[in-house]
């Protein structure tokens, strides 16, 4: 699970430097070329990522899972105080921060998802991957994404497997979870 995890948080950093124009900071600055590219470290400000706010995050997921089911959400939707909603009458105010915290919560909750025989059989692994990124980023594959893909399909494990940690690094994403 741990080696998945770390696939998936690789993925997820790799598509936040594609999504960031490549660079090494996602404050859309160059990055510093003052140290050899070896060295170059990758920072992200607690406030350099502004999450979604939580219901728009919510309608995207929607949107991707396609399902009316509210088993697909009730693990998201029972933490989602802590994934930055808010509540008025219990005087918790919205949170957009893209934390440590955060971003496991919001991996653990979709996972079930992303290894749903629902979401298996709405995409497929390979076959329906176009489809998923379309509905989730709203733009066709992009040469990242396919490798991606790639490096995925390369690994030893089921189809299943597959499309579930290319599900997760797609829902985990800067670029599906920001503005």
């Amino acid at each position: 699970m741990k080696q998945i995890l770390f696939v998936i948080f690789s993925i997820a950093m790799l598509s936040a430097c594609t999504f960031s124009g490549g660079k090494a900071s996602l404050s859309g600055a160059p990055a510093a070329d003052s140290r050899p590219p070896a060295y170059s470290s990758f920072q992200i400000g607690r406030k350099a990522i502004q999450l979604l706010p939580y219901p728009m995050r919510m309608s995207k997921l929607r949107h991707v899972v396609r399902s009316d089911n509210p088993d697909f959400f009730r693990a998201i939707e029972e933490r989602k105080n802590e994934l930055g909603a808010f509540d008025h009458s219990r005087g918790i105010g919205q949170e957009l921060s893209w934390l440590e915290t955060r971003m496991e919560l919001w991996t653990k909750a979709v996972q079930p998802i992303c290894g749903s025989s629902h979401m298996f059989e709405l995409y497929s692994w390979r076959g329906g991957l176009t489809q998923l990124v379309l509905n989730a980023y709203g733009r066709e594959l992009s040469s990242a994404d396919e490798d991606i893909i790639n490096r995925i399909d390369g690994m030893n494990i089921t189809p299943q497997a597959k499309f579930e940690i290319y599900c997760l690094s797609v829902l985990s994403s800067l670029e599906f979870l920001t503005l």
